[in-house]
């Protein structure tokens, strides 16, 4: 009967205290449990991304891209935008590979192990190499995509209704008399010299 009134006891203060408290509630707090074991944020989501990220910093970035490139149509632009993510992407990856790298040679105690731990296929920071370099080979076939586009743009040239402005005057069509058939001029004579006088002409 004792262990009995024992375990209600336990049951109810468990039911009093989890009433207590039911999670965080604020964004503050979602967020801080969203993130509490967040490590390098290679498999987060989208939505957990966009709160550990600086976006101001990623606007930037983008900016000094569009400054550098000054992409022609919207076309290019979007090429630009791809360059822009890939390139954010890459210093995310970097930044994790140089952190798991100081990882490993703490825990390894010293720099042979740790290169040959970082070696072996399968581990994080291979798979991190593997990445890494698929970003860099997409980022050098953006920028030639880039270049090939602007180039083409450049040899298209401006067409005939992009060089109207608003104050160039229309000309006016031609009158009557201006579109009036011009007679032709009269051809030159054509003029044959005579053989001197007395002069004998061969007989054919």
């Amino acid at each position: 009967m004792g262990l009995q009134n024992h375990s209600n006891r336990r049951a109810e203060s468990a039911r009093i205290n989890g009433a207590k408290s039911q999670g965080p509630k604020t964004p503050e707090g979602l967020l801080k449990a969203r993130t509490a074991t967040f490590t390098h944020g290679l498999y987060a989501n989208e939505e957990t991304l966009k709160q550990s990220v600086s976006q101001e910093g990623f606007l930037n970035l983008r900016e000094s891209f569009y400054k550098y490139w000054k992409p022609e149509d919207e076309y290019i632009a979007t090429r630009v935008d791809e360059l822009t993510f890939a390139h954010w992407e890459l210093a995310r990856l970097m930044l994790v590979r140089r952190s798991e790298l100081a990882e490993l040679h703490s825990n390894t105690g010293g720099v042979l192990q740790a290169e040959l731990e970082a070696c072996k296929p399968g581990s994080l920071v291979y798979r991190l190499e593997v990445r890494i370099n698929r970003h860099q080979s997409t980022i050098s076939r953006l920028e030639r995509d880039i270049m090939r586009l602007k180039k083409f743009a450049a040899n298209q040239g401006p067409s005939q209704e992009s060089l109207k402005t608003n104050d160039e005057p229309e000309t006016p069509p031609p009158t009557e008399s201006e579109t009036a058939e011009i007679p032709a001029p009269t051809p030159a004579q054509t003029i044959v010299n005579s053989p001197p006088a007395g002069e004998i002409q061969p007989v054919m």
